[in-house]
């Protein structure tokens, strides 16, 4: 981070603490990307359930300094959005420019895409930051400027940004702000407790598969329970998997029985 940098920051921090609504918060952080040279900031939540597959739908996004009309194309092409869906494979900052030099090695519905955010949007410069909020619910933020601009390096920039983009959700989560669904934090144990749950397995036979009692098993449905605000341990597991909370795919089966 450059030390000129850090006033910015500094001040991003204080007005997102006394930030009255989500919008307002979006507000700052369009705000602080601007100072940092960007024009346009994302914020979204999207469910990755297999990485080698398109997102099951668009993100679901929040937006500043984007065009009015913008919003019904996305809808139409946000499957395929590599600038949302890369990020959450690698769990590391997307540089834009990498994946549009690349663009020949996706599929024509991605390159469709890329084309479409680099031409007619003229977004080329941007950097998008994801965080994991559980095993297949993931947030971003993006931020992007126009193309052509000489004065953005999102290589030396992406510490910064990620730094920005923690604190902003942190900072959304830590409010339970409703302009978006809230997302429901569990544990590493209450998710494999639904997991097991969702491949038909009894309270005896998860409290077997994970090495701890049937009455510890007990004490965790009870806390899901409470978070997902359910009625029993079988609408708690619904709630789970529409969330994108747990994932009992074939493919996330593979994983943990060979984990």
């Amino acid at each position: 981070m450059e030390r000129s940098d850090l006033p910015i920051i500094s001040q991003f921090i204080e007005n997102v603490q006394v930030a009255r609504s989500l919008h307002e918060a979006l507000d700052v952080l369009h705000g602080t990307a601007m100072d940092l040279g960007y024009q346009r900031v994302v914020y979204g939540r999207t469910r990755v359930v297999r990485h080698d597959k398109p997102l099951t739908s668009p993100a679901e996004i929040l937006e500043r300094g984007f065009p009015k009309n913008w919003r019904n194309t996305y809808e139409a092409k946000g499957r395929f959005d590599p600038y949302c869906r890369l990020p959450c494979q690698t769990m590391r900052p997307a540089i834009w420019s990498n994946i549009n030099k690349n663009a020949t090695i996706y599929t024509k519905p991605v390159q469709d895409f890329i084309n479409w955010t680099v031409n007619d949007l003229g977004m080329e410069n941007g950097t998008t930051i994801p965080i994991r909020m559980s095993l297949t619910q993931y947030t971003i933020v993006s931020f992007i400027d126009f193309a052509g601009n000489a004065d953005v390096t999102p290589f030396a920039d992406a510490d910064m940004l990620s730094l920005v983009a923690n604190y902003f959700v942190n900072q959304l989560t830590s409010r339970s702000w409703g302009d978006m669904p809230a997302l429901v934090p569990l544990s590493k144990r209450e998710e494999e407790c639904l997991y097991w749950l969702g491949l038909g397995k009894s309270l005896d036979d998860i409290a077997l598969i994970l090495d701890i009692s049937s009455e510890t098993v007990r004490s965790y449905f009870k806390r899901v329970t409470s978070k997902l605000e359910a009625s029993n341990r079988t609408q708690a597991l619904a709630k789970a998997l529409s969330l994108g909370l747990v994932d009992i795919s074939p493919t996330m089966i593979g994983v943990r029985l060979n984990s």
